[in-house]
């Protein structure tokens, strides 16, 4: 095993980010006998900056948090960067720009997983600026993937419940909805549920169809890239 360091934008929620520094570390811990080398940087994000970027409402103060970070990370010595916010890589082509250091991409990943998989159309739950922004239409195209999305409706129920999951607060109402909303997704002809969204896995969400986490796509490729597995890391490093 090369001795990489990665460095983590955490925060983005706060147990997301643990969890995936963790995962990280024990899985490859378990394949290599050795502890990996991980910087995480918990970004100072203020709840009302949170609420605008889970519904929609990006700025650039938003942007100098990240760039911050980066910088950051980047003066501590990382090989590499990861985000484990789909949300955030709203910047992402902004943040590899100003970085020296190699910036994964979770939604570039989660794409080239789909394709893997050989589906071609999937349902996508993500936050509202993900959406918005077009983040997971514009790579899937790439592949010929078609996305399909929920409706504005649907939508609003979604967004409340990452908002929900970042503040603590898991209601069991919000979560039920949010079910249904899978069902209608189902019903339009997806063929996997993205999890668009890397706080949705700390909540009981279900589905008779596979059911694909970005969250645990990034980590499998952050692992890959630290144990020194080339063949399945990403292009851009």
């Amino acid at each position: 095993m090369t001795h990489k360091t990665l460095g983590v934008v955490g925060g983005l929620g706060l147990e997301t980010g643990q969890k995936f520094c963790t995962a990280i570390a024990s899985k490859v811990r378990n394949a290599t006998n050795v502890q990996p080398s991980i910087i995480c940087h918990i970004v100072n994000l203020p709840l009302t900056l949170e609420l605008d970027l889970v519904y929609g409402r990006v700025s650039e103060e938003h942007f100098s948090i990240l760039k911050e970070s980066v910088k950051s990370l980047e003066l501590a010595g990382v090989d590499s960067i990861a985000i484990p916010c789909n949300t955030v890589h709203v910047f992402i082509d902004r943040l590899r720009c100003l970085s020296n250091t190699p910036i994964f991409s979770i939604i570039e990943e989660t794409a080239l997983e789909i394709a893997r998989k050989d589906l071609d159309t999937v349902g996508i739950l993500a936050s509202s600026t993900t959406v918005d922004a077009g983040l997971y239409q514009k790579e899937l195209s790439k592949h010929g993937i078609k996305a399909i999305f929920p409706t504005n409706t649907d939508q609003k129920i979604i967004s409340d419940l990452i908002f929900n999951i970042l503040n603590g607060n898991q209601i069991q109402k919000n979560i039920v909805d949010s079910n249904k909303v899978i069902q209608k997704l189902e019903g339009a002809g997806a063929k996997a549920i993205i999890l668009g969204c890397t706080d949705l896995r700390l909540v009981d969400l279900s589905s008779k169809l596979p059911i694909i986490d970005s969250t645990t796509v990034l980590e499998e490729t952050v692992i890959n890239y630290l144990v020194g597995n080339t063949n399945n890391t990403t292009q851009h490093l």
